[in-house]
């Protein structure tokens, strides 16, 4: 696992500087609007965690909403954008951390995001284990992933080759996240009341809300 993690690590950390005009490109500005939009409404997310935090682009648009917030990436050079772009946010604590073995105590956290993560991870099944560890009772776990699932055959290949064009591989363990099979995935590791939702238009990002049963 610990080489796994490395080379999915390695492969973003090429990419930390432009990494938010990128994926915009890859996905389309209004698509990512869209998400974003989804993201705003989620309040009260009090003591939060989130993971892959890349530069910082879905961090912006929660920190206001948590009473602390922890962004965490595997890569020293997304660590380094979030510094710079957080600076004077005093909420907002930079670390690293992945989502197969954090360092923190178990029921720390209110909110756990995973944040363009979940699509690109070897094991599911690892990850939520550790995220169910970590989460109050009750708490929230936040999941956005963009997804080919519900595309039509030229926005797929639309989106393959701008996708390619911006990072010129597949990333490693890159995979196509089907709704049925995520809320099946989240069943098993005991959380319940999940909203699922397929956003955008052109291109499709998963959306999901759901609660660990205490």
């Amino acid at each position: 696992m610990k080489d796994t993690i490395e080379s999915t690590s390695n492969f973003w950390s090429d990419f930390a500087t432009d990494f938010e005009k990128n994926n915009e490109k890859v996905v389309g500005s209004k698509n990512q609007r869209m998400v974003i939009q989804w993201l705003q409404q989620q309040k009260n997310l009090g003591i939060t965690l989130e993971l892959g935090s890349g530069d910082g682009a879905y961090t912006n648009h929660l920190r206001h909403e948590a009473t602390r917030y922890h962004a965490t990436d595997l890569s020293n050079e997304m660590r380094e954008q979030l510094k710079k772009r957080f600076t004077n946010d005093p909420k907002v604590v930079v670390e690293e951390a992945n989502c197969f073995g954090t360092p923190y105590p178990e029921n720390t956290f209110d909110t756990v995001v995973m944040a363009n993560l979940y699509h690109i991870i070897p094991s599911h099944t690892e990850a939520l284990k550790e995220i169910y560890r970590i989460l109050k009772p009750n708490g929230k776990l936040i999941i956005v992933s963009y997804t080919n699932y519900g595309m039509s055959f030229l926005s797929k290949m639309g989106l393959a080759y701008r996708y390619l064009k911006q990072y010129k591989k597949k990333a490693p363990y890159s995979r196509t996240l089907i709704p049925s099979i995520v809320e099946k995935e989240l069943t098993a590791f005991q959380f319940n009341n999940s909203t699922l939702q397929l956003i955008g238009e052109s291109t499709k990002a998963l959306c999901v809300e759901t609660f660990k049963i205490p």
